[in-house]
């Protein structure tokens, strides 16, 4: 876990960059979720981030975040797709 030099660390990062989109690894158990989303939801710190207000989080499996081989393809074509169901045009459509 993080201790609370670590948050802080991170929430600055974080604020510094403003994402458009933040990428985040899914549960082991369900591809769906990540707990990783709740905690940076859960952050007052946080929910000025554009990629909070616009809800452009993309949550993408772990298997797919550290391959090798051809399943580095289909990862870079769902990371793609997920981002590319985001945009449009270069601005996100929310």
């Amino acid at each position: 876990g993080f201790g609370s030099a670590e948050l802080r660390a991170r929430n600055e990062r974080l604020i510094t960059l403003d994402p458009d989109v933040i990428l985040l690894p899914a549960s082991l158990h369900d591809d769906t979720t990540s707990p990783s989303e709740a905690v940076l939801r859960g952050d007052p710190a946080l929910t000025a981030l554009r990629a909070l207000k616009h809800d452009t989080i993309i949550v993408f499996p772990p298997r797919l975040l550290s391959v090798g081989s051809h399943m580095l393809v289909r990862a870079a074509e769902e990371l793609a797709a997920s981002v590319d169901a985001l945009h449009f045009d270069g601005r996100l459509k929310h």
